[in-house]
């Protein structure tokens, strides 16, 4: 057995041949050296080791009884790293960014209110409201110290060295060919355990409404939230505390924190924050429906317009899913089911009335990042307007938007389960395949083959 740091050293064996297995099972590099007096070691060959071990034949033929080995640990960057041209991670925010557009209706009594476009589709009145969007840490213009913050958070971001058993890496549950989602219901995590809910995409988390992670929306700072999963028992199960000593016997890591923040010191700080420069780099922002923000809706398909006619009006996904971002910036409790198995926001809060809520996740690139709500119960598109159409459960804490018979005469909460009305869309085949047709407008297939969010590490 070879330790990681390339002791003790072994003796050639039979015939030559030696097999190497180490204890750190990654796939790093390794320096093979040679000494006959364990003092003066030549280095004969730079090897990457494939799960946790390789095989050397020693051209000498293991002629000398003499030869002693050792492994130096040659994680460098040139060894590790793949190479590329430098390049920035500041990207040109659209001008549609800056500015979130609320939609409110309000639909006649007959249709029992509650602010929903109403079964038929009738709006009395709708309201716009605009709001500038706070993102102080959005990358609008060049700046070449963040670069580098953002290419180290690039590598933390894929290296498997920040879970417990060198397993998982935060990329395991965010894959960039899925917008950064999960195409699991629950992820997998260290030592063959399931994540607890579904994971989200992290595209245009710089622009996150009100600053609110996670489903159940617990976490304010982005470099708090980048930290969670690292020390998640369930996910990658790694001490914080030990994660800076663990992370510095890799050689490649001193330079690149040295070129990010002036030191070769690693801290709990500057892992989160190398993070989450890398995550606040990642701007979905060109898709065909930003295209159509300056063309016009010409290049739309029939069915791609009229979904987003049923998506703006009779549908009423617009209310929770606003543009541009296409998110809210509160929880809903949507009615998946009448008794919820996972609290959602209460089960921080510790508040009966946030049972069952969990934030409005954005609708961007939404036809990658199935399956779909917080458990991923839902596979498809189709299977999520399903539930809208006709299928939403009469909860006790229902946002009051999916309610019908809730009235000041009979409170929602004070009638009888089986007594209480969702609402019922009662889409045609048609217009939900129109909805689908229009969410699939929101896929940014440039985000998910930006070389500048992709695996950094030679495979």
């Amino acid at each position: 057995m070879i330790a990681p740091m390339g002791y003790p050293e072994i003796q050639a064996e039979v015939r030559g041949r030696m097999t190497v297995k180490l204890e750190d099972e990654t796939a790093g590099f390794w320096t093979l050296q040679r000494s006959e007096d364990m003092q003066n070691w030549q280095s004969i060959r730079t090897m990457q080791a494939k799960g946790g071990a390789f095989s050397y034949v020693d051209p000498a033929k293991n002629k000398s009884p003499n030869f002693f080995y050792r492994l130096v640990n040659s994680n460098s960057l040139a060894n590790v790293l793949v190479k590329e041209d430098p390049f920035s991670f500041q990207s040109a925010v659209p001008t549609s960014f800056i500015q979130r557009e609320s939609v409110v209706f309000t639909t006649p009594a007959s249709s029992g209110g509650g602010g929903w476009a109403g079964n038929n589709g009738v709006i009395s009145d709708s309201v716009t409201i605009r709001q500038e969007v706070f993102a102080p840490e959005a990358p609008i213009r060049p700046d070449t110290v963040r670069d580098h913050k953002a290419f180290l958070g690039r590598v933390l971001f894929y290296d498997k060295r920040l879970s417990a058993d060198n397993s998982m890496s935060c990329a395991s549950c965010h894959k960039q060919e899925k917008a950064f989602a999960d195409d699991k219901a629950l992820s997998d995590g260290i030592h063959g355990q399931k994540t607890a809910r579904n994971s989200m995409p992290l595209a245009n988390m710089a622009f996150a409404a009100d600053g609110k992670f996670f489903w159940d929306m617990r976490e304010s700072s982005l470099r708090d939230t980048v930290l969670r999963p690292i020390e998640n028992s369930l996910e990658m199960g790694m001490d914080l505390k030990q994660l800076p000593e663990k992370l510095s016997q890799q050689p490649y890591y001193a330079e690149l924190f040295e070129t990010a923040f002036g030191t070769p010191e690693i801290t709990e700080d500057t892992i989160s924050e190398g993070l989450s420069t890398f995550l606040n780099s990642m701007v979905s922002g060109t898709t065909k429906f930003d295209r159509a923000q300056f063309i016009g809706r010409r290049h739309f398909s029939a069915l791609e317009r009229l979904g987003e006619t049923l998506f703006m009006g009779k549908a009423g996904c617009a209310q929770c899913h606003s543009a541009p971002f296409f998110d809210n910036t509160s929880a809903t409790n949507n009615g998946l089911d009448i008794i919820a198995e996972d609290d959602g926001m209460a089960s921080h809060t510790k508040k009966e009335a946030d049972r069952g809520f969990f934030k409005t996740p954005t609708l961007r690139n939404v036809a990658l990042t199935g399956p779909y709500m917080h458990d991923g119960r839902f596979k498809t598109l189709d299977d999520v307007v399903d539930f809208y159409n006709k299928k939403i459960q009469p909860h006790d804490e229902l946002d009051p938007a999916f309610r019908v018979s809730d009235t000041e005469k009979t409170p929602w909460a004070a009638t009888n389960v089986k007594q209480r009305e969702t609402v019922q869309l009662d889409l045609s085949k048609q217009e939900r395949e129109a909805l689908v047709a229009f969410m699939e407008t929101l896929t940014d297939h440039k985000l998910i083959q930006d070389k500048r969010f992709s695996d950094p590490f030679k495979r």
